[in-house]
């Protein structure tokens, strides 16, 4: 989609952001979480991240993420001092005070949080 269109889309602070998660180390279960404001800044303003309202069943997984501008490997962006979190992880994300992996994972390990997925959907609502 490109963050270009996600600011477009949701300037006007009216999105919510949710995800369905099913667990594959949990039978299997589906899991829920919702934002209840998504929005992403402007280019200028290095496309950063506001999410909050948060519920639902699982972990808030992008707290960590809230006020983080987007960082990728040529756009160092994160907070962390030392290292491209962008580069170290693979890819480009919305990395704050250190380098972790995204809430759905990186190179492969598809999870939320620290919790294994088999199956992950995420849409914006109005």
């Amino acid at each position: 989609m490109g963050n270009e269109l996600l600011h477009q889309l949701t300037k006007n602070g009216r999105y919510k952001l949710r995800f369905d998660l099913r667990s594959s180390s949990v039978s299997n279960s589906w899991y829920w979480v919702e934002y209840g404001r998504f929005e992403i800044l402007s280019e200028a303003n290095k496309y950063l991240m506001h999410v909050g309202f948060y519920s639902g069943r699982w972990t808030d997984a992008l707290l960590s993420h809230n006020g983080a501008m987007f960082s990728t490997y040529d756009s160092d962006n994160d907070s962390e001092p030392t290292k491209n979190c962008a580069v170290k992880i693979g890819g480009g994300f919305w990395w704050n005070n250190y380098c972790h992996s995204t809430p759905l994972g990186s190179g492969g390990d598809f999870r939320w949080s620290v919790s294994p997925l088999t199956l992950s959907r995420m849409w914006l609502t109005c």
